[in-house]
């Protein structure tokens, strides 16, 4: 997993709303995304952009409480935090995985930059109109989601650490094209 220093310095002159690095759980979830959304208010962020970003924040969160490999103390270690410029939000994510879904997941992430908003609307409906619901408890709306409300592709890269594969992604709300 990179490090919460290395992760922060590489933000620049963003101004970090909130960063995390640790064992994720439901209690760390729920502090964060009120955290978040208290300090966005703070600086009179407007209601759409709060609301984007709580919702992409959400989505990314539970993937990865769902979806993220286990350490051998059971717990899930990730990597995350909220930050802004002044044309821009952003969003990463990271978090260990198995290394069997790399290549799904690649599969998965390509195939949803490629299409337009009218096929992410066209595939979401599609999706939940068929209900269907994985082992996990997901739908695949996650990735749709995120696209749908950030307006931009998800940027998202694989590498390994010394014990883990590990997934990060990017996420952009730009706030200056609404």
């Amino acid at each position: 997993m990179i490090s919460l220093k290395k992760h922060i310095d590489s933000l620049g002159d963003s101004e970090v709303i909130l960063s995390f690095s640790g064992k994720l759980t439901i209690d760390v979830i729920n502090h964060s995304l009120l955290l978040v959304e208290k300090r966005l208010l703070e600086r009179k962020v407007k209601t759409r952009f709060v609301k984007k970003i709580y919702n992409v924040l959400v989505e990314g969160l539970q993937n990865i409480f769902h979806h993220g490999a286990k350490d051998e103390d059971d717990s899930i270690p990730a990597l995350f935090s909220v930050s802004y410029d002044s044309e821009s939000f952003k969003i990463t994510l990271c978090n260990s995985i198995k290394k069997e879904i790399v290549e799904k997941l690649k599969v998965k992430l390509d195939a949803v930059n490629q299409m337009d908003k009218n096929e992410i609307v066209e595939e979401y409906r599609k999706v939940l109109d068929n209900g269907i619901v994985s082992e996990k408890g997901g739908s695949g709306l996650g990735f749709l989601d995120m696209k749908r409300k950030t307006k931009n592709n998800i940027d998202y890269n694989f590498f390994k650490d010394e014990r883990h594969i590990n997934f990060l992604v990017n996420l952009t709300i730009e706030t200056n094209n609404e």
